[in-house]
């Protein structure tokens, strides 16, 4: 259905739109305006067991036992070209890229970020890919990738592995105990301890300006689990495990080159489920896509034109033939709502469309002002999502 004001006639655009957009992207922190095509994330199996990441933890050695039960499913990768002379084993070249994996099944499926298995662009994908199991590097060729979402699946050639337990991140709460294991700066499998910071954040571009951003890979985290436990360069990919060993998130990205400590960010198992069992059975996962072009709503903005709201995102432009612009969605609207979950920032928006699927209906609230009486009102109607295919 269109979101239509109530007379339902069709509104011509809203004449505040270009002033508005004007402000909102040369005064939002990161507001650039872009593309909403984002993942749903469906489910993969999970342990039997609890999944109450508290279990245990008044023993001192949660944070041992935990590691122990979890680390021999994690590895180390190494990326780049020409890595090993064929004849000797030996190592030909400093690797391009080093990182961490999970492994889920014991005939060598192995999960990591895309970031670990591609150049500098995240598109292109790296020559070669080792993974370290015992003192053996295994070649393994990369099943699927998906740029978006930062997640690859990798495979080696070998039977009888430890696939880790799979827990739920849905039950993670902040002050939960949590334990990182992977590969930091090359150095080997290690293990660090913390808690989950906050849950469901929305890591990207309102953080940073500029090319401080690192927009590209920045952006591609929603709905993210915030830990302090420390994430060096080369734990991307490896394992968030909570306090009962069981696996509840992949860590992906760190501030730490910004001046910042204990500020790392892991996509939820809960997110990454689907997007494994896509990229395993067809190569590629599936993104839903709205089309709408936002920025976000700040106090002053809000002030400054009289917007009937201080936060939200605000539709700058529709793409054409998209489902935004055939759900009714205009310019100039401020979205506060998807299926009653409050919106309050552009990245606020992304996360919640990248928790649906494709062909998914959802009911989007919005804010519209009458071009007659000048006067905002509130609507709402239904909205089914395209997909975009995520890249190989």
């Amino acid at each position: 259905m269109a979101i239509d004001p109530a007379t339902g006639q069709e509104k011509p655009a809203n004449k505040w739109l270009p002033v508005i957009v004007a402000a909102l992207v040369s005064g939002i922190v990161g507001g650039c305006a872009v593309a909403l095509t984002f993942t749903l994330f469906g489910a993969l199996g999970s342990s039997d067991g609890g999944t109450d990441s508290l279990a245990g933890i008044g023993d001192a050695t949660w944070a041992r036992v935990a590691a122990e039960k979890a680390a021999p499913s994690v590895v180390s990768i190494i990326a780049g070209s020409e890595l090993v002379d064929p004849n000797t084993g030996y190592a030909t070249s400093s690797p391009e890229a080093t990182g961490s994996g999970v492994i889920i099944s014991e005939d060598g499926y192995i999960v990591t970020n895309n970031h670990v298995v591609t150049e500098n662009d995240l598109m292109t994908p790296v020559d070669e890919v080792l993974v370290q199991l015992g003192a053996e590097n295994v070649p393994a060729r990369i099943v699927g990738r998906d740029a978006v979402n930062d997640i690859a699946v990798i495979k080696v050639e070998r039977e009888g592995l430890t696939p880790i337990e799979v827990g739920s991140s849905d039950d993670l709460k902040p002050g939960d105990p949590v334990v990182v294991i992977g590969n930091p700066i090359g150095i080997g499998i290690s293990v660090s301890s913390g808690i989950v910071s906050a849950v469901g954040r929305t890591f990207g571009q309102e953080l940073f300006t500029g090319e401080q951003a690192g927009e590209d890979e920045l952006a591609q985290l929603a709905a993210a689990i915030q830990v302090d436990a420390a994430v060096n360069h080369g734990n991307s990919g490896g394992a968030l495990v909570n306090a009962n060993g069981e696996w509840v998130g992949i860590p992906s990205a760190g501030l730490g080159d910004f001046g910042t400590q204990g500020l790392n960010f892991c996509i939820p198992i809960g997110v990454a489920k689907g997007i494994i069992e896509d990229l395993i059975a067809y190569g590629r996962s599936f993104n839903p896509y709205l089309g709408a072009n936002t920025v976000t709503i700040d106090l002053v903005t809000a002030d400054v034109y009289e917007l009937p709201v201080e936060s939200g995102a605000f539709v700058d432009t529709i793409d054409e033939g998209s489902p935004a612009e055939e759900g009714g969605l205009q310019p100039g609207d401020i979205i506060i709502a998807v299926d009653g979950e409050t919106i309050t920032t552009q990245l606020d928006l992304a996360g919640k469309i990248r928790t649906k699927e494709p062909g998914q209906t959802v009911n989007i609230e919005v804010w519209r002002m009458d071009q007659d009486t000048e006067e905002w009102d509130t609507y709402d109607g239904d909205i089914t999502l395209g997909e975009v295919e995520a890249l190989r």
